[in-house]
């Protein structure tokens, strides 16, 4: 699945009908579909060797035998991660940088979001697909002042709300009143958010971590039954908040 350029894939679902649906980057001559919510390339140059950049989301029917679609996504350079509820609608998780160079996506896919526009250093992108993929049904930014998202993950709870986990340098991240840590604490720190069905809200939003940095990977998320996160990553912080009682309380040594 690819065209001449550089394609790589960071994300893979399969639905309970066995529809596979596969996110990642794509260079020019990607294989999209007509009908697509974004049949064009509007990518950017990302001054690596992956030279331009756009990303991307597709489904492929259960056989393997061909697309059900295939779509570029904004003018944003990759999608980290993708989760599907049970209709079959896509969730994806990407990053917004600064050094883009594409056509602004279109104002409506923002129409109703929790945050409209980006700010600077970098943001968090999430949005939701169509199953069909003809249509973007909402998408929104997620970030402050500082640089977010960075290797984000995605997952979406049984009332189809989607929960985020990144990373941000942000003071000012917009948090929730009970969030269990509301205040950044030094260096990189991770965030755990969770956004209503329809993107205009924020559920809530927490950091985690600690005086030094927190860092995650894609794919460090799971939700239960009842939609509880558990989140996995890596601290240089010695004072990373542990609770009573639990495997390891303590700084273990090392780097990390």
């Amino acid at each position: 699945l690819g065209g001449s350029e550089y394609d790589r894939a960071y994300a893979l679902e399969v639905d309970a009908n066995g529809y596979v649906y596969i996110a990642g980057r794509a260079g020019q001559g990607f294989p999209t579909t007509a009908g697509a919510f974004q049949p064009g390339y509007n990518g950017h140059y990302t001054g690596t060797a992956y030279g331009n950049q756009n990303a991307f989301v597709a489904k492929l029917k259960p056989d393997g035998s061909g697309l059900v679609f295939a779509s570029y996504f904004g003018s944003y350079e990759l999608i980290r991660d993708l989760a599907i509820d049970a209709n079959g609608d896509v969730y994806v998780a990407g990053s917004r940088r600064e050094s883009e160079t594409g056509t602004a996506p279109p104002a409506a896919w923002f129409a109703n979001a929790f945050q409209k526009n980006p700010n600077a250093g970098g943001d968090t992108v999430i949005a939701k697909i169509k199953s069909d993929g003809s249509q973007l049904l909402w998408a929104t930014y997620y970030g402050g002042a500082g640089s977010d998202g960075t290797a984000p993950s995605i997952r979406v709870d049984p009332l189809n709300r989607p929960v985020v986990v990144g990373t941000t340098t942000s003071l000012d991240l917009a948090t929730t009143p009970g969030a269990f840590d509301r205040t950044h604490n030094g260096g990189v720190d991770m965030f755990v958010a969770k956004f209503s069905a329809d993107g205009s809200s924020l559920v809530y939003g927490t950091y985690l971590g600690g005086a030094g940095n927190e860092y995650t990977e894609t794919h460090n998320l799971v939700l239960d039954a009842a939609g509880n996160p558990y989140v996995s990553g890596y601290t240089s912080s010695t004072n990373f908040p542990t609770t009573p009682g639990a495997l390891q309380s303590t700084y273990g040594g090392g780097s990390f």
